[in-house]
């Protein structure tokens, strides 16, 4: 009985890792595809546009 659970459970465990590695090289190559693009990451700051509402703004009150 001992035996038989010790192979199941091994299998399985073979099986899981298996998917994972599969899984790791999807998203591997999808990363890879899509490349760095900082513009998405990069925060400057308030715009021209956001400057010109506010300025109003305060000289409103």
């Amino acid at each position: 009985m001992d035996r038989r659970f010790s192979n199941a459970t091994s299998s399985l465990a073979s099986a899981a890792l298996k998917l994972c590695i599969k899984l790791a090289r999807y998203w591997r190559t999808v990363l890879a595809d899509q490349g760095y693009r900082p513009e998405l990451h990069y925060m400057r700051g308030p715009g021209p546009k956001w400057r010109e509402s506010h300025v109003r703004l305060r000289k409103t009150r």
